[in-house]
């Protein structure tokens, strides 16, 4: 579902009362309906007059602002672009690329394009068939089409931002006309964005006394929304529960956080950021290694802070980045770190297995004051985690679903920040949170059968939307395949699934325990059912799987080769098939 937005017409071109019922009519257009839309009454305007109205012109030149994101960033910075242009009286439309059909670009004239790249060079979820679809594509023709494109990413990934290159190069060799050199940003992109955001901007002519309507294609805020990432809310901690054995290294943990009713609307399928702070011995151990006050005073974009302050909220104490390594290299005069700043291949394979105390342990230096230090840093990301509760208007308790997580680096084993940052959490502490919605997974109310996939805390969304079955009374079948490593400490929420079961707001259940069957995996419980998989999938069912990536694509390539074999679909045919099953909404996925 999309919304309009758009500065109010004047009166001589729209009654009241008639712009009222064109805005009412245009508030549900999906991406591809309103991008077809435009350009018919342009067209149309065009051929009633050989010499085209303001109106038709403004159409096409309409900016579209598109954006492929996976935390939220590029989004962000996409709406501020598309807020600012209209502000400026320019004619902007703003689209996730999710919703963006390569064929569309031809009714195009001014393409602003921002994107991230995940992990080690795969586009954002959302941008992978408009990715892969580009890159296939060569028969189309751009000519007409002007572009720019911001890519973000992550400098200690050998393919840095990789989706961005991929799209710059495509749409340039389709012939679309480069009006302003590919930025790529890393991880403190703050700064860089924001001016190559503002040199669009002054790129453009001077804009008309009225800008066209803007169609925003992602699920808008709620009106009175302010919490966001800069604007985070201080939510206190009412409940924090270890779900395993409480000598289990790695265990789940079940936290509740209070909400004030109706101020942070979210749906089953959307997630929070959470703004976690680094341990205090790890800030301890920083301080001792740079011999810096932490009372020293430091600045942040347009905030001062302690240096204490600043390195326990605000900068990543954990993974070294490029520009550490380099200023640590000067500082440190160590020849070693000279030698291996000039290598890109050997630099980076440096940052994947050290972490930053590696570096100011091992490599003693002079830091010349806090404020280099803090320069040098990585910003410290937010992470996302899935709501684990229905979130109705009444509702002042957000539930989330967390697994101790451990990593290693080297030979050297380290706590995960925000996993354990939020299974730490005490009764009464605050945590900094913001919503972030992810209508590409969104589990909203359905007719067709539902399958829901999930290992380990990637139950959270569905627990939210089983909940809301049964608020709602939904009566479409529902079959909830689960995973874990152990039936009798990881059957997650165990009484609430039996609940929905005996209340029919859940048809099915398959639970699956890895470590108690080596051998058993979530795709053998469709080998088992195979009957009820075909016949559900015959009826329309949507597929959604939520959890570790890895085990979550080993189960859809297993239902995907069932549903081939049942068909009788060659390899390419069954590729073709569900790839049209993916680009209709019926898979989707959330995977980490």
């Amino acid at each position: 579902m999309t919304a309009c937005t758009s500065p109010v017409p004047p009166a001589d071109i729209f009654p009241t009362e008639q712009w009222q019922h064109i805005h009412q009519l245009l508030q549900p257009l999906q991406a591809s309906q309103a991008l077809w839309l435009s350009g018919y009454l342009a067209a149309r305007a065009t051929a009633n007059d050989p010499a085209p109205s303001a109106a038709a012109s403004a159409a096409a030149q309409t900016i579209t602002i598109a954006y492929g994101s996976e935390t939220g960033n590029c989004e962000q910075l996409a709406r501020q672009l598309q807020q600012k242009a209209l502000a400026a009286g320019h004619a902007a439309q703003l689209i996730d690329l999710a919703e963006l059909k390569v064929r569309q670009l031809r009714k195009l004239t001014t393409l602003w394009l921002i994107t991230s790249t995940h992990g080690d060079g795969d586009p954002p979820l959302g941008a992978i068939d408009f990715h892969r679809d580009l890159l296939a594509t060569e028969k189309l023709e751009l000519k007409g089409l002007e572009f720019a494109v911001l890519a973000l990413g992550d400098s200690s990934y050998e393919r840095f931002c990789q989706t961005g290159i991929d799209i710059d190069l495509a749409l340039a060799a389709l012939g679309a006309r480069r009006i302003s050199e590919r930025l790529d940003c890393d991880v403190d992109f703050e700064s860089s964005a924001q001016n190559w955001l503002q040199a669009r901007l002054e790129e453009l002519p001077e804009a008309g006394e009225q800008a066209a309507i803007a169609v925003v294609t992602s699920s808008p805020k709620a009106a009175g929304t302010t919490y966001s990432k800069q604007q985070p809310m201080h939510s206190e901690v009412l409940e924090q529960l270890c779900l395993s054995e409480a000598s289990r290294e790695h265990g789940n943990y079940h936290l509740s956080l209070a909400l004030d009713e109706g101020s942070m609307p979210l749906e089953p399928g959307d997630a929070v950021g959470v703004l976690a702070s680094n341990p205090a011995s790890l800030v301890a151990a920083v301080l001792d290694c740079t011999a810096l006050a932490a009372d020293a005073e430091v600045q942040i974009a347009e905030q001062k802070l302690r240096l204490v302050d600043a390195l326990s909220e605000q900068r990543d104490l954990a993974i070294p980045g490029k520009n550490l390594l380099l200023q640590w290299a000067q500082w440190s005069d160590n020849a070693a770190l000279a030698a291996l700043v000039e290598d890109n291949k050997e630099l980076r394979n440096w940052l994947k297995q050290h972490h930053v105390l590696d570096l100011l342990q091992n490599y003693p230096a002079q830091v010349p004051d806090a404020q280099a230090l803090v320069d040098a840093l990585r910003p410290l990301q937010p992470r996302l985690y899935d709501v684990a509760n229905y979130i109705d208007p009444e509702q002042d308790e957000l539930h989330l679903l967390v697994k101790r997580f451990d990593y290693t680096l080297g030979n050297q084993v380290h706590p995960g920040i925000a996993s354990h940052y939020l299974c730490n959490l005490g009764l009464g502490d605050s945590v900094r949170i913001y919503p972030h919605r992810n209508p590409r997974f969104a589990l909203s109310p359905r007719t067709e059968p539902v399958i829901l996939i999930g290992y380990g805390t990637g139950l959270a969304p569905y627990r939210a939307y089983l909940q809301a079955r049964a608020a709602r009374g939904d009566s479409n079948p529902c079959w909830l395949v689960l995973g874990e490593q152990y039936y009798e400490q990881d059957f997650l929420y165990q009484s609430e699934w039996q609940k929905w079961l005996e209340s029919g707001a859940l048809t099915h259940l398959d639970p699956v325990f890895a470590d108690d069957l080596p051998r058993r995996e979530l795709g053998c419980v469709f080998n088992e059912q195979e009957e009820r998989l075909q016949q559900w999938l015959a009826e329309g069912a949507i597929i959604y799987l939520c959890g570790d990536k890895a085990t979550l694509t080993r189960c859809e390539q297993r239902i995907q080769a069932l549903h081939a074999k049942a068909n009788g679909l060659c390899e390419a045919s069954s590729a073709k098939e569900w790839k049209a099953l993916v680009s209709g909404g019926r898979i989707k996925r959330n995977l980490y």
